[in-house]
């Protein structure tokens, strides 16, 4: 009788013979799209054979994932096997200025990240610009595992004899935390042509007879000065102050009918205004302490830019140096 109780408080006293469970959750942030292209950026179509304009943007994605959704932001690694195409990713295109402007559409990549579009000519001899815009989704997929204790052999209230079984599953539900639509490119062009040769005319008449000995005429008054006021012109002044946190980049535009305006800093592209007002708010805190180059290149609506440049200072107390910040890195 007395080992039989001793049998049984060993048994009783075995690791695992309660029920029991662990969970562990990880979650991974990555972005649907983190890199890609627009091409051709510039071509030269003849319309008068029946050809089209055709633009073909291609997506990557990174394979490596995010542990933070900061780190989730990062460009693209060019690494092998770190990148993938991005499929499923909504593109929107648009004609911004040309015989074509306003037109416009929409897709989505496919299993290889491309999506590719034609555009047919509206006007003779026109060049049109089309901007093309990627919807990005920062997404978080939650996988959860679950460990549970299952019991094999009671004894009278003991688990003399079990194992733990894992169950992998993932949660349904998928959290968005941004949605919103960036330019990949500046804007792309096609230039039509093969509807600009004007008729060919009829035949002419006979050769006339030799002319008699012209007269010889007065001397010719000096002409005025032939006004300039049609072309146009961009002049380009960046104001320092350390008032306000920002420069604002805001070029003097003469003439013309402006459809777009590209800012360059220190020759990285930084922003494309694409309606009045035209001007940029540039933040100091971007920019290092120290001489910077800014460029403007204002686009026409008949198809021609113009550009401006100068050189500024922001104010060092506001500057990435003086707030102890990353420098301006495009």
């Amino acid at each position: 009788m007395l080992a039989a109780l001793c049998a049984l408080a060993v048994i009783a006293a075995l690791p695992g013979a309660a029920s029991a469970s662990t969970t562990t959750t990880k979650t991974e942030y990555f972005k649907n799209a983190c890199g890609g292209s627009a091409l051709p950026a510039a071509q030269t179509v003849d319309k008068s054979a029946g050809a089209v304009a055709t633009f073909t943007v291609t997506l990557l994605r990174n394979t490596t994932g995010a542990a933070t959704r900061a780190a989730a932001y990062r460009d693209c690694d060019a690494g092998a096997g770190k990148t993938a195409p991005a499929a499923n990713v909504e593109i929107y295109w648009e004609v911004v200025s040309g015989a074509c402007a306003g037109k416009k559409g929409t897709g989505v990549t496919g299993a290889d990240g491309k999506f590719t579009w034609a555009l047919a000519s509206c006007g003779p001899c026109s060049t049109d610009s089309v901007r093309v815009q990627v919807k990005k989704v920062l997404t978080a997929v939650t996988t959860t595992t679950t460990q549970h204790w299952v019991c094999d052999q009671w004894f009278i209230l003991s688990c003399v004899k079990g194992h733990w079984q894992t169950d992998t599953s993932v949660v349904s539900k998928i959290e968005v935390y941004d949605t919103y639509w960036y330019t990949v490119v500046p804007d792309l062009t096609v230039t039509w042509i093969g509807d600009c040769t004007p008729p060919p005319t009829g035949p002419t008449g006979p050769p006339t007879g030799p002319t008699g000995p012209s007269e010889p005429t007065g001397p010719t008054g000096s002409t005025g000065n032939v006004g300039s006021s049609s072309i146009p012109t961009v002049s380009l002044k960046v104001g320092k102050t350390c008032t306000k946190t920002y420069l604002l980049i805001k070029p003097s535009i003469k003439s013309g009918t402006p459809t777009s305006m590209t800012v360059y800093v220190d020759g990285k592209k930084v922003k494309t205004v694409t309606s009045s007002p035209w001007q940029y708010k540039l933040r100091q805190s971007r920019l290092s302490s120290g001489s910077h180059k800014v460029k403007v290149v204002v686009r026409f609506s008949d198809g021609g830019t113009v550009s401006a440049s100068t050189k500024f200072k922001p104010c060092a107390k506001l500057s990435a140096n003086g707030r102890r910040s990353p420098a301006f890195t495009g």
